[in-house]
């Protein structure tokens, strides 16, 4: 079987990487059949599951699968199907999922030509007890890596274990408010007479809509436990190196930090992941693994299915980390004229509610 190139490889690895659960896969070319990429968590207040198709050619982007019937089982006979939201993903009707502790799940997907897949049976266990967590200044950090800014503030949380539950991962996502002024691009007349720059008109009308917005980010990496941390141990995890810089930090800077429960299974597979991940920053690597997780079609063990379907209990904490936090030289911004939507990757003009 052949691998595809490490281009999609890499966009396979970012896309699914921001939106959620699955982290860099190596993908195989199947010829007329396309693999199956199931994407998909299940904790006790949510499930969501996001499913993709390879495309026949590297320069295609991922196809989303919306015409499958997507169903969550439990060994006490409740069944879930779950419904097909805009934004391409499977849920459960709002507000009508409660998942239980110590009770086993499974996810089955039927698609097209009478395929039928499955996932491995899993408990819902306790994710733990998870702390605040601190912060700090680091200067001169990450001085020697390229492309990225030197100074950084270090996030570390503690961690507790229960006693049955010894597996965890972490991740978090980032939210910090960015400033620009498109209403300062100057009128640019060209030799014609024809105006060739100017302001646009968000920018123009009496309430500014792209002079501010709300830039997301995630932890780019794999985060997991040390296996051999016994549950009476604390355990001081770093899950950011955020760098410093004035836009990140002009404001507030949030960040909602998730700690989830992994059985053995779910484990070795973000440890492979993680492995998977570190080689890829070497151009002289060996093959990366080809990552086939614990989704099987039923008529036929031997398909390759990529991706996870995960039942992870969930713990989670909040930290606001204030401008006050990071020294006062890097306050002052420089002034950027640009839509604050193209300014900066994953902004949008729309006020989170929490902020």
């Amino acid at each position: 079987m052949k691998r595809v190139g490490y281009g999609l490889l890499v966009f396979l690895g970012c896309y699914l990487l921001v939106t959620g659960c699955v982290q860099p896969l190596d993908l195989p070319e199947t010829g007329v059949k396309r693999s199956l990429v199931v994407d998909g968590l299940l904790t006790q207040d949510d499930v969501v599951v996001r499913l993709y198709e390879t495309p026949e050619s590297v320069l295609q982007p991922l196809m989303p699968l919306t015409n499958a019937a997507v169903t969550v089982f439990s060994t006490a006979g409740e069944v879930v199907q779950l419904e097909l939201q805009p934004d391409g993903s499977y849920r459960a009707e709002p507000n009508s999922w409660i998942g239980e502790f110590g009770e086993t799940y499974w996810l089955r997907v039927a698609i097209a030509e009478g395929r039928v897949y499955e996932s491995e049976k899993q408990i819902l266990t306790n994710a733990g007890w998870l702390d605040r967590g601190s912060v700090e200044f680091k200067p001169f950090y990450s001085l020697n890596t390229p492309n990225q800014h030197p100074h950084v503030i270090e996030v570390q949380v503690t961690s507790r274990k229960t006693t049955s539950q010894q597996l965890l991962r972490w991740r978090w996502s980032g939210t910090y408010q960015v400033l620009t002024y498109p209403e300062k691009i100057p009128v640019v007349v060209n030799m014609l007479g024809m105006i060739v720059l100017q302001p646009p008109p968000c920018a123009t009308s009496s309430v500014c809509t792209c002079c501010t917005c709300w830039v997301t980010e995630t932890n780019p990496t794999v985060l997991l436990s040390t296996s051999t941390t016994s549950a009476a141990e604390a355990e001081v995890k770093t899950v950011a190196y955020l760098p410093v810089d004035a836009h990140r930090f002009s404001e507030r800077y949030r960040m909602e930090i998730e700690q989830l429960s992994l059985d053995a299974n779910s484990y070795r597979f973000w440890q492979q992941v993680d492995a998977q991940t570190q080689a890829t920053t070497n151009l002289f690597q060996p093959a990366v693994l080809r990552l086939q997780g614990n989704i099987r079609n039923m008529n036929n063990p031997d398909e390759v299915v990529l991706g996870v379907f995960s039942v992870a209990g969930v713990t989670r904490t909040v930290l606001d980390i204030d401008r006050d936090q990071v020294p006062r030289p890097f306050w002052k911004r420089e002034e950027l004229l640009e839509d604050c939507r193209s300014a900066f990757r994953n902004s949008k003009n729309i006020k989170p509610l929490f902020w």
